[in-house]
């Protein structure tokens, strides 16, 4: 069973050193070697982001490294989700689960692993770049990102992914299990979807499937953090559906 979760956007520093090199990684030279040629207004306005945030992101990209002297993936990010995934208390089995059933999702690199070695960026999967290459990150990285998943996956593909990283690997479902977990919260006796409380639940769940060692599905269901419960009349095969009241 392989789960898949989306990146962050912030980062930590961490002492912790990585174990490998990402799978991907000469197509993310390719990648950075672009980003090298924008300024700082081009990187700004396809980015969507502010003059202070264009001028750390050119400096990153400019110095950007490749190699195995980086932060592990998975304690580098920084974010609701992984804050609550509380790898603070991670022992080595922990991590060597998370390793071998946890990927993440990434505009820069396609696919992480929780040990391979990254380096502070911003690039979002829907961000559409200023290069025939490049326009449409999901087509640049096409199916290699859903292959790798399900080589390692024994057909058993968990989503606990955004929409807008989810879309890399869904599209090439064909005959595997493949279940997403969604998170609702009731409220006025109305189902809402909430942000920020999808992006907790996500890193809940994470924390829930490595310290319990979960390798089957139905498992899954059993998780009750943060008062969400598996709702049986609401989920399907393809859909396991909680519900915080």
């Amino acid at each position: 069973m392989i789960i898949f979760i989306s990146p962050a956007k912030g980062f930590n520093k961490t002492e912790i050193d990585p174990e490998s090199i990402p799978e991907f990684i000469d197509k993310s030279k390719l990648l950075i070697d672009y980003l090298k040629t924008l300024d700082t207004s081009e990187i700004s306005a396809i980015m969507k982001i502010n003059e202070k945030l264009s001028k750390v992101n050119k400096e990153r990209f400019e110095s950007f490294k490749l190699d195995r002297s980086g932060s592990p993936a998975l304690l580098a990010y920084s974010g609701v989700q992984y804050k609550n995934i509380s790898l603070e208390d991670f022992d080595e089995d922990d991590l060597n689960f998370a390793n071998k059933h946890l990927r993440i999702l990434s505009g820069l690199y396609g696919l992480l692993r929780p040990m391979d070695s990254i380096y502070p960026y911003r690039l979002d999967i829907s961000t559409k770049l200023t290069s025939e290459i490049f326009s449409n990150l999901y087509r640049y990285w096409d199916n290699k990102i859903f292959n790798s998943i399900k080589k390692d996956s024994k057909d058993v593909i968990i989503n606990l992914a955004s929409e807008e990283y989810s879309k890399a690997v869904k599209k090439y479902i064909t005959d595997e299990k493949y279940i997403s977990c969604t998170f609702k919260v009731l409220k006025n006796n109305k189902l809402k979807l909430e942000s920020n409380s999808s992006k907790k639940a996500r890193g809940l769940m994470v924390r829930y499937i490595i310290k319990n060692k979960i390798t089957y599905p139905k498992d899954i269901k059993n998780f009750t953090e943060d008062g969400f419960a598996f709702s049986k009349e609401l989920s399907s095969d393809n859909e396991f559906v909680f519900i915080k009241r």
